[in-house]
């Protein structure tokens, strides 16, 4: 698995999902859009929010591979990311300690 990626050192990029830890939100699902961090919380109909602390991120895996027959309603998507993570990210990458 990657390590975390700061962001002094570097951005997604944009409008690329990604793996990020917000100081406020913790660890989150999100993206950049014209140097502002978004997420859309899943499972909800509220318009994306901007994150003001976000410190590192990864990079998500690679979609399913039986994509072709994935739902793409909002809940079914939130469902689906949740098994993707506990499947590829049992053990979630350590969070730096300068960022606790």
């Amino acid at each position: 698995m990657d390590e975390w990626i700061s962001v002094k050192n570097r951005f997604p990029k944009d409008e690329v999902h990604v793996l990020l830890y917000d100081k406020d939100e913790g660890i989150c699902v999100g993206y950049v859009r014209n140097n502002y961090w978004q997420h859309h919380p899943i499972g909800s109909y509220a318009s994306d929010a901007c994150l003001f602390h976000v410190t590192y991120w990864i990079p998500l895996p690679d979609p399913p591979r039986d994509i072709d027959q994935f739902d793409y309603s909002e809940k079914a998507i939130g469902e689906k990311l949740l098994q993707i993570l506990k499947r590829n990210y049992m053990r979630l990458p350590e969070i730096p300690e300068d960022i606790k």
